[in-house]
């Protein structure tokens, strides 16, 4: 479609299936504020029996035209696929903060069957050098008595 559009009275070439074009070289998407030769596209008005007051963005110096609706539709698609980017990454986000809630919770389970767990371990000690000691001290006595 690039060069196929003019301002005067049929002489307009675009396409109004309502197909857009393919991406191709030298095309560009969106909405273009300059063209590829640096100058600021200017949005005009056809007077074409084929597209009557259609817009269109014109360039002076290169004659590169673009149909504005196909532009706007063009920044919509992009728009859409940006949104749904942006959406797998706060989906991504999510999942990442609830495992990291999920992990959280469970390292404090763990910690806390692991104090407990020593706690029992240190009373059971105890105990252990406790009768311990009571034997040795019993076994002391009864020696004594013996001699």
């Amino acid at each position: 479609m690039a060069g196929g559009q003019s301002n005067t009275s049929g002489d307009s070439r675009g396409s109004s299936s309502g197909r857009r074009p393919s991406r191709g070289a030298g095309r560009f998407f969106g909405v273009p504020k300059k063209c590829w030769c640096g100058e600021l596209m200017v949005t005009l008005t056809s007077k074409s029996d084929q597209n009557p007051y259609r817009r269109y963005l014109r360039c002076s110096f290169a004659a590169e035209n673009k149909w504005v609706d196909e532009a706007l539709l063009n920044e919509v698609d992009t728009l859409l696929l940006k949104n749904a980017r942006l959406e797998e990454v706060i989906n991504e986000m999510a999942s990442k903060s609830v495992f990291e809630r999920t992990e959280t919770e469970i390292m404090a389970t763990v910690e806390d069957a692991l104090a407990e767990a020593s706690a029992k371990m240190k009373n059971t000690m105890i105990v252990v050098v406790i009768g311990s000691l009571t034997l040795v001290g019993m076994m002391g006595v009864m020696c004594l008595m013996r001699n």
